[in-house]
């Protein structure tokens, strides 16, 4: 086996040996033969290191990694990161799948376009419970687009009727910013490839964050080169039981990264914190982020009532009361800038 691959894909996996199986034969059978897989186990304690090790030593591409300790997704891809052996590194969940020709359609657009450092694919979304299947696609076009054309701080900040021309502005770095600022940033784990220095460079995934670790990259990254969008349905993103972290995918999952409803509020405005902490915004971007931390704020400080949790309760209250002065200042703010831009 070469010590090389052109391209290496990284699942990182905690006690889900039930699922993982079906993830590594979607890799086994892409058409695209050069890579190289690095499953990197938490420290599961169920049959994971077995069955990835019993894998191994029937195709040699495949190699098996070990935590330390149970450290979470974003750690264990950042193992992989570092070990791998390819200029690019594709990541799969270990309860998704891909479709064979994945890795076919992603490497012909890293080849088309060799100075991209991140790429992404259409995907199908599927919840197993609620017997549904949807793809990003019908999210962005059906459900985000109509919402955005009328929303008021995105109106005129996402272009809604050019994006349906031409799908490939999901990959222009300002759309995308705006798009993730509004609630939905396309591009998913499972359906995403990125240059491996690229993401070295800009510091990897954040082993602190709980939630939203790859989205956090993906704008680090692209603040820096290009993106690319590939329109098909390549990746098979799982979420059944995901909404309340629920069932048999989730029984061994690390209690501290169970989606209660508190915490998935708060990981949504941890990350609009971090943007307006870390990236250059337009002024209608500062507009739009302050009325969605506002929103925030609010849906955090009903979740940690419900939950009992009163001092973060007050917390929540007393920014969101905070929020209408800044928000009045934005909309001055853009009001003037509009009135001076040549």
């Amino acid at each position: 086996m070469s010590v090389t691959a052109a391209c290496s894909v990284v699942i990182p996996t905690y006690n889900r040996a039930a699922y993982l199986r079906d993830a590594l034969d979607s890799v086994q059978a892409q058409t695209f033969p050069d890579w190289e897989l690095l499953v990197v186990d938490d420290r599961s304690t169920d049959d994971t290191a077995r069955l990835v090790t019993e894998i191994a030593r029937l195709d040699p591409r495949v190699r098996l990694l070990r935590n330390s300790g149970a450290k979470g997704p974003g750690a264990a891809r950042n193992t992989g990161l570092r070990d791998a052996r390819g200029r690019y590194v594709a990541f799969l969940d270990s309860d998704d799948r891909w479709e064979p020709s994945k890795l076919s359609h992603f490497m012909a657009a890293a080849h088309a376009h060799p100075e991209a450092v991140l790429i992404g694919s259409d995907y199908t979304i599927r919840d197993v419970a609620t017997n549904t299947i949807r793809t990003m696609r019908d999210i962005v076009f059906q459900t985000m687009l109509p919402w955005w054309e009328e929303y008021e701080f995105t109106a005129d900040l996402i272009p809604c009727a050019r994006l349906r021309e031409n799908a490939s502005l999901l990959a222009d770095r300002e759309i995308a910013l705006s798009m993730t600022i509004a609630g939905f940033l396309w591009i998913h784990t499972s359906s995403a490839m990125l240059d491996r220095h690229a993401a070295l460079e800009a510091g990897a995934f954040d082993e602190r964050l709980l939630l939203h670790e790859d989205t956090d990259l993906w704008l680090r990254m692209i603040a820096r080169g290009s993106m690319v969008f590939i329109d098909r349905e390549l990746a098979i993103y799982d979420v059944t039981g995901r909404a309340d972290a629920t069932g048999e995918r989730y029984a061994g999952h690390d209690p501290a990264r169970l989606h209660t409803k508190y915490m998935l509020w708060a990981a949504d405005l941890m990350l609009l914190e971090r943007i307006g902490r870390t990236h250059v915004l337009s002024p209608a971007q500062c507009a739009l982020l302050s009325d969605r931390l506002n929103f925030f704020q609010g849906e955090c400080a009903s979740a940690a009532w419900r939950a009992g949790m009163k001092r973060r309760w007050l917390g929540h209250a007393l920014a969101a009361s905070r929020q209408p002065l800044a928000r009045y200042a934005g909309r001055a703010i853009q009001r003037w800038y509009s009135s001076i831009r040549p």
